[in-house]
């Protein structure tokens, strides 16, 4: 509150932040005897400006938390042969903050991040960077001072060395090296042997080369410093430089012309390093859901001695964890992800294994596999046993068929039949014989009726039940030829017709054979015969 003579003013600030980052301050003067006449309360002015504050912000976000939302459109995903994967992106609105902003050299394609003065060759979303290692070097001249001096301070912003996972390299004649941070509170010291200066093959005896793994937490600012006693005899007249950088585990194959070089051009080694994001642990970055940054499908994993937080897809995901909808399913059934022994099925983040029918276990190679159960096992034996049987029956059955076919055929004089048919092979005439399958088929295509059927109607009957039926009813006149009524006496109609019954019995048994139907036919024939004789005698003499 401000007072100037009598009058008090009140002064009333309004910051607002917009959405470029900028921020504005809104001054208010006014008369506090005013705001009395007018009954309004200094709180509720100071409400009101809060309260469009709170607009403002939520309508105009900032930038890093639109960036925390999504990658925008456009955005470079490579430079050179470097991949760029968010977090990190090189045009605006395509990482998450200025510390992941890459910046790419078209011409030689090389990667670079805001706030680092070393190359990076490589980024991972395993949460790893590679980055080339910067050389420090010294040289000296004939009174073992040092005339060339190449402390090489590297800058790393917020991406420390993996721990463990790197290693100082010292090349030279009796030198030490020495990485150290501008607070000197870590250092990491590795000395080629002294008084050793000869030829060597590698770097596990420490002549002219040594190697030091990093074990403790470097800054991600430091420098190399060199200290030797190169005016003791021999030692100049081996190499008069040393060299020191630091390079991933492992990956460093010694070299002894590498000790001859007086320029660090030449070395191009690759250094480890850790990314995270956040300045949080998991636990506390999940308390705030607008500013986490593990999406859907993906977990949170803590780095013991970074800041920040790392996200990963979770298992039978892959993709970019810090994308919306980045992580997408792995269908293990389409390669060789699966151990299934017979049918993979495949299913959100993971898959199942299905056994064969009758089988049960989990189908995998590794797990219970799938076996037979005793039921089924059963079940089938006894199926089994079921159809060799009904083969068997069947079997015995057409078995039976043909030896009763062969008995009557033999009963009902198939055996003279036989004989006259040899004998018919001698003369002009000759006959032969059809089966019963194939007259049925004859008949069927001749008549258009099967020759014997249970089903349908009598009209639809095969010709023989229907003869039977015609001649229990009395009407076997209606199924003969007209031809037949004319000149057939009916006495001789109805023992032809008696014994054409018998003959069509379907129990062979009462059947006659083929003896006395000869002898019955021969006999209706002779009676025919004499009653033609006298009808015509008694027509002529009438």
């Amino acid at each position: 509150m401000l007072r100037s003579n009598t009058k008090r003013y009140v002064l009333i600030h309004h910051i607002c932040e917009s959405s470029q980052k900028y921020h504005f301050i809104y001054s208010i003067f006014i008369d506090n005897d005013i705001l009395i006449k007018l009954g309004i309360n200094i709180a509720m002015i100071f409400n009101r400006l809060l309260v469009q504050w709170l607009f403002l912000t939520l309508v105009f976000p900032s930038n890093s938390l639109n960036s925390q939302s999504k990658r925008g459109p456009g955005c470079s995903t490579t430079c050179g042969n470097v991949t760029i994967p968010y977090p990190f992106g090189i045009e605006e609105n395509c990482y998450l903050d200025t510390s992941y902003m890459v910046t790419c050299n078209m011409t030689s394609g090389s990667v670079s991040i805001q706030g680092m003065n070393v190359s990076v060759v490589d980024i991972s979303l395993n949460g790893h960077l590679r980055a080339l290692s910067k050389v420090g070097s010294v040289c000296y001249n004939e009174s073992g001072e040092h005339f060339v001096l190449e402390k090489s301070r590297t800058e790393l912003s917020r991406f420390p060395l993996s721990l463990g996972q790197n290693e100082l390299t010292t090349l030279g004649c009796d030198v030490q090296s020495t990485v150290k941070s501008k607070t000197d509170l870590v250092e990491v010291t590795c000395t080629t042997a002294p008084g050793r200066c000869m030829h060597t093959v590698s770097c596990s005896s420490n002549v002219n080369c040594c190697q030091t793994r990093i074990e403790h937490v470097l800054p991600t600012h430091f420098y190399f410093l060199f200290r030797s006693d190169q005016n003791k005899t021999g030692h100049k007249n081996y190499t008069s430089c040393a060299y020191a950088f630091i390079g991933e585990t492992g990956r460093y194959n010694f070299s002894e012309l590498d000790i001859y070089h007086s320029t660090s051009e030449k070395f191009r080694y690759e250094m480890l390093l850790d990314w995270t994001v956040g300045d949080t642990n998991c636990q506390e970055a999940q308390k705030n859901i607008s500013s986490y940054l593990c999406k859907e499908n993906s977990e949170c994993f803590d780095v013991d001695y970074v800041k920040g937080y790392r996200c990963s897809c979770s298992t039978g995901y892959h993709g970019n964890p810090y994308l919306e909808n980045g992580c997408q399913d792995v269908n293990e059934c389409e390669g060789s992800e699966n151990d299934c022994i017979h049918r993979c099925v495949n299913t959100n983040g993971s898959y199942k294994c299905s056994c064969p029918f009758g089988q049960h276990g989990d189908g995998k190679k590794k797990g219970m596999s799938c076996t037979y159960s005793k039921g089924f096992i059963i079940s089938v034996s006894a199926a089994s046993v079921m159809l060799s049987s009904l083969i068997l029956y069947e079997g015995l059955k057409q078995r039976r068929i043909m030896k009763s076919r062969e008995r009557f055929f033999k009963k009902n004089g198939g055996l003279i039949l036989q004989k006259l048919l040899f004998e018919s092979k001698r003369s002009s005439q000759t006959a032969k014989i059809f089966s019963a399958r194939i007259l049925e088929k004859a008949t069927e295509l001749l008549t258009g009726r099967k020759v014997y059927s249970h089903d349908g109607t009598e009209s639809e009957l095969g010709l023989a039940i229907y003869f039977v039926s015609s001649l229990e009813r009395g009407c076997l006149i209606e199924v003969l030829d007209s031809k037949v009524k004319q000149d057939v006496v009916d006495g001789h109609i109805k023992k032809i017709a008696k014994l054409a019954k018998e003959c069509v019995e379907i129990e062979g048994k009462n059947r006659p054979n083929m003896k006395r139907v000869k002898d019955e036919l021969k006999e209706i024939n002779e009676s025919y015969l004499k009653s033609s004789l006298l009808f015509n005698k008694v027509k002529y003499i009438c």
